[in-house]
């Protein structure tokens, strides 16, 4: 799964289970993570001086001294797969609901620093300028994606690609509860409830879009090749949308 979306997503999910629970944030960052830091806006423009939370527990303790009722993550559904795999193109997005019915986001910009070899990342928080009253609900899209996962495998076997074809059947193995994923060394569960856990899992392994290697590369020119291009291209952007909704089900759980 890209590192952005990853972030964001455990965050979420960290927030969320403290929100429910009645506890502190508990996150920990991942080894090419450096700083995570907040900068907070005046969002009631009275000019007071602004608030910089040091990491994402810091964040947490200041949106609950504010008052806060909800936190969520939003993931853009119109993306370029080819810029995936590149640093600040995931359109995600942390919003908060405040306890007097404001709302703002927070939007993240990620850096890399050759001399730490590690990123900084600043969530940055804006108004959310025309938000709803009632905040999204999010809906079990497992038939779409496990419908998905089916044509894309089919198609990765035309394209004479079976690593992608059984990357592809494994996650609907995940998706539909036959088989239980073992994270790769380093990575770090999201604090997301057992009962939605293996839909983020399918979704993080479906998750094939990023730059040399992936499904952006060899498969694309080998569908031009055999002028499956329309296929190539539907699919892929199916494929892409049931995973962020899939990702957006699995961590924006009820609290």
């Amino acid at each position: 799964m890209n590192g952005e979306v990853s972030q964001i997503c455990r965050i979420t999910a960290a927030a969320r289970a403290a929100l429910r629970d009645g506890t502190e944030l508990d996150f920990t960052p991942l080894k090419y993570e450096g700083s995570t830091t907040f900068n907070f806006c005046d969002r009631h423009k009275t000019g007071a001086p602004l608030f910089r939370a040091k990491d994402p527990a810091d964040w947490f303790a200041h949106l609950k001294k504010e008052g806060v009722s909800n936190i969520f993550m939003v993931m853009g559904m119109k993306v370029n797969p080819r810029m995936l795999g590149f640093a600040n193109n995931a359109f995600t997005t942390l919003f908060v609901r405040y306890a007097d019915n404001t709302v703002t986001r927070f939007v993240p910009h990620w850096t890399f620093s050759n001399e730490t070899n590690l990123w900084s990342i600043l969530y940055t928080e804006y108004l959310a300028e025309g938000a709803p009253e009632k905040d999204p609900e999010y809906r079990n899209e497992s038939s779409l994606m496990g419908a998905t996962l089916k044509d894309i495998a089919e198609l990765a076997d035309q394209l004479e690609v079976p690593g992608f074809a059984k990357t592809f059947r494994k996650a609907a193995d995940i998706l539909n509860g036959d088989v239980v994923p073992q994270l790769k060394e380093g990575a770090v569960k999201p604090l997301i409830p057992e009962d939605r856990m293996r839909f983020y899992l399918a979704a993080d392994v479906a998750d094939v879009f990023g730059a040399m290697g992936s499904w952006n590369d060899t498969p694309a020119a080998t569908a031009h090749e055999k002028g499956l291009d329309r296929d190539y291209i539907t699919l892929s952007e199916r494929l892409i949308c049931s995973i962020r909704l899939m990702t957006m089900y699995a961590v924006n759980f009820p609290i």
